[in-house]
């Protein structure tokens, strides 16, 4: 079966893992002669059927294919940049940019003969809304990829004019669409899909959730009413897959942005099993032709303009004069989907987070830079250009790992020989401070105080969470021994000129253990049984940790 893909983000993996799995891909614009992988990938060559980017919309949709069936003479509109000319409908494409503007005219016609070869090839034809959100010429009503002036042009008020989509439209648009498709080749299939990604940013004024819930209600709604309506038109679920509340999150980086590597081979098992093609029943497993660099790749080959909307490392806030570096691991995600959820940030401070989940203690410190070996993961994680973190360049630091890894320590004292979870303050406060000095943390919290003017926060990683197994093996505390763990912690890094953040006391239960309502809809996403995430905390208990960080900002501001 001959399959072309095309639209959001999210469709890239169909296009990927359809290859992979054995089905015959439609390539209609290979890459020329000379460009090896890399450069092909990073020139948007193999990304789609053909080189159009990014399909965000269903006006976008159907625009390209009035360009492809001759019904529509192309936009000539071009931008320029620094010297170099960039096509407004596909401006990721030449990172560079193309060299003249009429490479850029002769470059976009050449797209769109390609495109309607591929549909008229195609035995199935796969499209993956992604947006309602558009701008758009105002005096031609050109759709654009994404709004001028943020990847390149500039942009002005009275040419481009933002739109966002309601029900009505899309249908009409998706379905004047699939006529173009279908007068091309009258016996393709078309198989739509709904990205679950969620919007980077809204420019309709609401908040960025109720925003991403619009776009995704009205795109579903769509999707089901034209399912009924074409009898050669299918849906698959990819969308509910992914955000099912019974998932809880667990699909997603810790970005809860993303839709991680297990997340894809979750939705394309599930996606060539009702095409009968793998023989397995268990829904986990992954299709023999995806190996392990495939799932490296899942998130870093992406090719998104949308990313390019944020900086993903940095939580801006306009007139920020201040910025404070969060570092650590996984539990950082905690702290950054609280801030995506609608956390308020001090009015005058940016915040730049970089984390690595799992691989903390592999990290290189060396000069008052940051490094990791997987710069993949990295990328994944913090999003591009991140691949180092200079500690220099921050006015502040906030860490999130090892040394202040309370549970990890009390399981240490509890399998020394002889065993220490019962000596008295003076040995506990000693051993601490050994335990402590060992760690990467450590030399990192102690580089920031030498390098930096503001606040150097240590915070507390969270104790093991009550519900799961490895919280009912944690040495049960009593009131004191708890206090004075936490005083001895506080006092040793106060005598460094480090600030102590401990977990909030209304999280813990009788035993000091987390209570699941601050660990439930967690940030982690595991492969196995969500419920046996001992470790990882919810936005909810990001805003209490947050609150404390913000304490410590305003009163060192004050001083």
């Amino acid at each position: 079966m001959l399959v072309a893909t095309y639209g959001s983000c999210f469709a890239q993996h169909f296009s990927r893992r359809l290859v992979e799995s054995g089905y015959s891909w439609i390539d209609a614009e290979p890459a020329p002669p000379g460009l090896n992988s890399e450069e092909a990938k990073r020139s948007n060559y193999g990304v789609f059927s053909a080189r159009t980017g990014n399909i965000y919309s269903a006006a976008a949709l159907r625009q390209w294919m009035s360009w492809a069936d001759g019904s529509l003479e192309p936009s000539g509109e071009v931008w320029e940049k620094a010297g170099r000319f960039f096509d407004p409908f596909r401006p990721a494409i030449e990172p560079d940019g193309f060299e003249t503007a009429q490479a850029v005219h002769d470059s976009r016609a050449a797209t769109a003969r390609s495109f309607g070869q591929s549909v008229r090839d195609a035995a199935l034809f796969v499209f993956t809304m992604g947006l309602t959100e558009s701008w758009i010429n105002a005096d031609d009503g050109a759709v654009y990829a994404v709004c001028p002036g943020t990847v390149a042009g500039e942009f002005d008020p009275k040419q481009h004019k933002f739109v966002n989509y309601g029900f009505a439209q899309t249908v009409a648009d998706m379905a004047a669409a699939l006529g173009q498709i279908r007068a091309l080749n009258p016996s393709i299939r078309v198989l739509i899909t709904v990205s679950p990604v969620p919007l980077t940013a809204t420019a309709s004024g609401e908040h960025v959730l109720t925003a991403t819930t619009y776009s995704k209600s009205v795109l579903r709604a769509v999707a089901g009413e034209l399912k009924n309506t074409f009898e050669y038109v299918d849906y698959f679920p990819s969308y509910e897959i992914i955000t099912a509340p019974p998932f809880r999150g667990d699909f997603f980086e810790p970005n809860m942005r993303s839709v991680s590597a297990f997340g894809v081979d979750f939705v394309m098992n599930s996606f060539f099993r009702t095409l009968g093609h793998l023989p397995s029943d268990d829904a986990t497993e992954a299709p023999a032709a995806i190996d392990q660099d495939l799932r490296e790749e899942a998130e870093d080959a992406l090719v998104c303009e949308e990313e390019m909307l944020d900086a993903p490392a940095v939580q801006r806030v306009k007139g920020a004069t201040t910025t404070i570096g969060f570092v650590g691991n996984s539990h950082l995600a905690a702290l950054r989907r609280s801030l995506v959820g609608g956390k308020t940030q001090p009015a005058d401070v940016d915040f730049a987070f970089w984390g690595v989940p799992g691989e903390f203690g592999d990290i290189t410190l060396s000069d008052g830079v940051l490094t990791h070996p997987n710069s993949q993961k990295l990328r994944r994680v913090n999003g591009p250009g991140c691949d180092t973190f200079e500690l220099s360049k921050l006015d502040g630091l906030v860490l999130v790992a090892e040394p202040v890894a309370l549970p990890i320590f009390i399981r240490h004292l509890r399998t020394e020989t002889p065993p220490l979870c019962r000596a008295d303050a003076s040995v506990l406060a000693a051993e601490l401070k050994r335990w402590c000095d060992a760690r990467l943390g450590m030399r990192v919290l102690l580089e920031a105080r030498q390098l930096l003017t503001g606040p150097i926060v240590a915070v507390q990683q969270p104790m093991w969470r009550a519900g799961s197994r490895r919280g009912s093996r944690l040495w049960p505390l009593t009131e004191d021994q708890f206090s004075g763990l936490t005083d001895a912690t506080t006092a040793m890094f106060a005598d460094l000129g480090i600030i102590y953040v401990n977990q909030p006391r209304k999280t813990l239960d009788a035993s000091f253990k987390t209570r699941d309502a601050y660990s439930m809809a967690h940030t982690k996403g595991l492969a196995g049984d969500p419920m046996e995430d001992h470790a990882h905390m919810s936005p909810l208990y990001g805003d209490l940790v947050l609150d404390k960080i913000y304490a410590v900002l305003a009163d060192h501001s004050a001083k």
